[in-house]
């Protein structure tokens, strides 16, 4: 949970005028380019045009500013350390390499915590492997599923 500062932020984000201001900024295509091209991807080229307008419709759905006031103000960050340590079953762990928001000392804690937990890092990679390594990510799921790749 955040504190009393994240508290004050978040409903700051909510108001009628500064909050919807302050949104449209955040929320504009200039912001998530200049986001996507510095935090989630390791190759800039990857914030395509395309991504861009998919990301800049879906932040101007109804409610969507609720999503931005609760990850800048801190309600997102939950410690899942507790409720990792306790799965049972396998998980893999799908790591950028060069993720400067989640480092991988994060990922070497969690593994620490639950010795049925795997780690894939992916270089040349931020916070998007799913997009920045397609084939890798997707060979990976398969793989978890015990599935058959359909080129197979």
């Amino acid at each position: 949970r955040p504190g009393m500062t994240g508290a004050a932020f978040y409903g700051l984000l909510q108001s009628p005028v500064l909050g919807t201001s302050f949104y449209n900024v955040m929320a504009s295509e200039r912001s998530i380019r200049d986001y996507a091209r510095k935090h989630l991807f390791y190759d800039r080229r990857r914030a395509t045009d395309r991504l861009v307008a998919n990301y800049y419709a879906t932040s101007h759905k109804p409610g969507a500013q609720h999503a931005i006031a609760a990850f800048l103000s801190g309600y997102l960050n939950t410690d899942i350390r507790s409720a990792f340590a306790r799965l049972q079953q396998p998980v893999t762990l799908v790591w950028g390499k060069q993720d400067e928001a989640n480092p991988l000392d994060q990922a070497a804690e969690l593994l620490s915590i639950n010795p049925r937990a795997a780690l894939e890092i992916f270089d040349r990679c931020r916070m998007m492997p799913q997009e920045e390594h397609p084939e890798r990510f997707n060979a990976l799921v398969r793989d978890a599923l015990g599935l058959r790749s359909v080129a197979a």
